[in-house]
């Protein structure tokens, strides 16, 4: 049996292809890198099991996309006075790859989430005025 680990990369890569008795063999030696190699592993479930409860939980396109949007808040999300800032580099096409809708519906969403004031628009960043709001809509 080979393990490939992937730590911390950010598109899939494989850094080392190693047999499961080597490594275990190493990590005997090493026993701090056994605990980093088992946060890391419990770093990347918890990050899956995030996005499948994101994701996985609801039918409804505007209840993923608030949570997406939600989550993107809080990993990378810039607070201002105004409310909180976020970057967004991917098209509506690609959001909708993400929470599995058509382009068409995300862009639908995203008109509906300005009429009602829960995001507005300026280029490629998205300001959210009310955390709070957003989140109401995306349990409501």
């Amino acid at each position: 049996m080979r393990l490939t680990l992937v730590l911390g990369a950010r598109d899939p890569s494989v850094l080392a292809q190693i047999s499961s008795e080597n490594l275990n063999r190493f990590l005997s030696f090493h026993p701090a890198l056994y605990e980093l190699l088992l946060r890391e592993l419990v770093a990347q479930y918890n990050v899956f099991c995030g996005t499948i409860r994101l994701l996985g939980l609801d039918t409804s396109v505007q209840h993923r996309l608030a949570r997406l949007l939600l989550y993107w808040c809080d990993a990378n999300g810039e607070t201002a006075h105004d409310g909180v800032r976020i970057s967004v580099a991917m098209t509506h096409e690609e959001i909708g790859q993400f929470i599995g809708a058509s382009r068409e519906t995300v862009t639908r969403v995203i008109s509906g989430f300005r009429e009602r004031r829960l995001i507005e628009i300026h280029g490629a960043t998205i300001l959210v005025p009310d955390l709070a709001n957003l989140a109401l809509f995306a349990t409501a």
